[in-house]
């Protein structure tokens, strides 16, 4: 009986020296600097990624082009083109003075947009005009301003402006919140089970799911002061349901945005740079799209030493495959700008 419990003992402490190796060698995995991954995952996940390298104007890397993909908050660069395609028309004062009051209406669901706060205890004032709204949009990616973006520009609007920037190829976008609440409503007010709701977003058409965003928009309009609804966080299951709703285009429409831009709107790039007038790296611009499964990046660079455009986009990541690209997607961007990178692996 001893010897079978000191057995026990001694089995006990090799598992936990082997629980406390592996989570060692875990953490030193998913936080060691490893921008080779990203090639690599690129290189081996065709069926998930997207990536275009332009240098001069001339195409150095391409791969899946043409693949519709998430975009995620990339599109918040369409709203910010719209803006200033009506800024150049007159259509809109620039500098018109904003409560912030106005915008707070449109942070519906608080728990998911923390960056707001931040925003807000930045500007201090109890107003702002437009453009800062544009530049906190842009800059800390706040779902709250482009919801309110999208109703002054007008739906229709911005809509328009995307399908002329991407020749047609890009999907209808809504407000961010109405997206979201279509969970809320589909719990609270159709009664569904979870399972009901995974099928119901997995195996909808793009038409139906439109239809669906506007009942969810209606819903949460009537319920503003339902603490359920407003204290509403989604499950990871729900954050990578509501991925799957978000609006799709191709890379190599989103590399030539800006370009388009300029052509057919008369936006310039310059316009652009000045709005994120605090950037790092001196006239670039960059902007992220970010869910629980999706990693993209947009970044234009125009200066002395380098002009450059670089896209990679990723959807429908695993929880590792989110943590190392995420991880080690700004250095790997940096080695190819600076061209100490060979592409394609």
């Amino acid at each position: 009986m001893k010897r079978a419990i000191k057995y026990t003992i001694i089995i006990f402490f090799i598992l936990v020296i082997i629980y406390l190796f592996l989570s060692v060698m875990a953490k030193y995995y998913l936080n060691k600097n490893d921008p080779d991954y990203v090639m690599n995952f690129i290189n081996e996940n065709p069926h998930k990624s997207a990536m275009i390298v332009k240098d001069k104007g001339e195409i150095i890397y391409s791969h899946n082009s043409d693949k519709k993909m998430r975009v995620a908050s990339l599109f918040k660069l369409g709203v910010a083109i719209e803006f200033l395609h009506q800024k150049n028309n007159k259509k809109l004062n620039s500098n018109k003075k904003i409560k912030i009051s106005e915008i707070d209406e449109y942070n519906i669901f608080p728990k998911t947009n923390p960056h707001y706060l931040m925003w807000k205890k930045k500007v201090k004032n109890k107003y702002v005009n437009l453009n800062e709204v544009v530049k906190g949009m842009l800059t800390y990616s706040l779902n709250p301003n482009t919801d309110y973006l999208i109703d002054i520009l007008g739906e229709r609007n911005v809509n328009k402006t995307l399908r002329i920037l991407t020749a047609e190829k890009h999907e209808k976008i809504t407000k961010i919140s109405s997206t979201i609440a279509i969970f809320p409503y589909l719990l609270q007010n159709e009664n569904f089970t979870d399972s009901q709701i995974e099928n119901y977003v997995k195996y909808s058409d793009r038409k139906q799911i439109e239809n669906l965003i506007k009942k969810a928009e209606e819903f949460v309009s009537n319920n503003k002061n339902n603490k359920k609804v407003t204290d509403y966080f989604p499950s990871e299951k729900e954050q990578e349901l509501w991925s799957e709703v978000l609006p799709m285009s191709t890379a190599e429409k989103y590399l030539d945005l800006l370009e388009v831009a300029s052509k057919e709107l008369g936006v310039e790039y310059r316009q652009l740079v000045d709005i994120l007038s605090n950037s790092k790296v001196e006239n670039t611009i960059e902007k992220s799209g970010k869910t629980i499964n999706i990693e993209n990046k947009l970044i234009y660079i125009k200066n002395k030493k380098h002009n450059k455009k670089i896209i990679i986009m990723t959807n429908n990541l695993n929880t590792l495959e989110k943590l190392k690209i995420e991880k080690n997607l700004d250095e790997f961007i940096k080695k190819v700008v600076e061209s100490k990178y060979k592409l394609g692996g």
